[in-house]
């Protein structure tokens, strides 16, 4: 009788509450269907539900976001300067050159962006907009204000508003995926070393477990040190500037030393190349 039982429960058909192969997006929705159906459920405890749930859904993005952030920081390489500015006699990277660089190692990490242009109560200046966008699903949105670049040094027009726009457009991108990304620019031997950048870069170790932590320890002990007006401690540059150093990351004996070394050069007024501009 008990063998006979047992086979009938086997035998039985699953419930049609347990659907296979849905998503979790979907069986909460078969769910909530039943409840408004309901009219013993509270609709106000149901709303309540929903935005819980909401919350919850937009904190993992959020996380997954700054996560993918710091891994992007991480493998983001030091961008040659490929081109010359003759009036102000500086080297600059070409907003091509900047995403030739960098955008395969955003996309890795799940991001993309969306530039356009916003209003702005700034005359003469154009709203540079862009979308920071995770596959998670997490935006932020970030703004800079651009001059339109239609004048000289010496306040001479050299552009047409059309050129001058597409200029500080250009100008604006690039300046704004530097801060985002924490980009680091270096200085081109002969305007045409890409290639010789490229092997520079990726001869950059990533650090072992000790040598992180070594490189977070100098981190956060230089975080509590007063930075120069406008810019902050960038941990990226800070690590691409230990390895430039002597071509490897400092052990733990050494942190101390490192960090008076730092110090000294605040102290005399010759920051290291370990800040970015502050964040926007």
């Amino acid at each position: 009788m008990t063998d006979q039982t047992e086979l009938e429960v086997i035998d039985q058909k699953p419930s049609p509450l347990v659907i296979a192969g849905k998503s979790d997006s979907e069986l909460m929705m078969d769910m909530f269907e039943r409840l408004m159906t309901n009219p013993e459920v509270d609709p106000v405890k149901i709303k309540a539900f929903v935005d819980m749930r909401e919350h919850e859904q937009d904190r993992t993005a959020e996380q997954a976001f700054n996560v993918a952030m710091c891994q992007a920081q991480k493998a983001m390489p030091i961008v040659p300067k490929d081109a010359h500015n003759g009036q102000t006699n500086s080297d600059y990277t070409r907003f091509e050159t900047l995403l030739k660089w960098t955008k395969p190692v955003y996309t890795q990490q799940g991001f993309s962006m969306m530039f356009y242009e916003g209003d702005t109560d700034k005359k003469d200046n154009i709203r540079l907009m862009v979308d920071v966008m995770h596959d998670a699903g997490h935006c932020k949105i970030r703004f800079l204000d651009v001059p339109m670049d239609t004048t000289g040094m010496k306040g001479t027009v050299n552009k047409t508003n059309t050129h001058g726009k597409v200029s500080s457009v250009s100008y604006g991108k690039s300046t704004l995926m530097r801060m985002i990304f924490n980009i680091p620019t270096g200085q081109d031997d002969d305007g045409n070393a890409a290639g010789a950048h490229a092997q520079q870069a990726t001869q950059i170790l990533p650090p072992t477990t000790e040598e992180d932590a070594v490189i977070t320890e100098i981190f956060k002990t230089l975080m509590n040190d007063p930075a120069p007006e406008g810019v902050m401690l960038c941990r990226p540059s800070l690590e691409q500037w230990l390895w430039a150093c002597t071509k490897s990351y400092p052990a733990a004996d050494v942190i101390p030393k490192v960090v008076a070394f730092i110090r000294s050069k605040m102290e005399a007024g010759t920051p290291l190349p370990i800040y970015e501009p502050e964040g926007i």
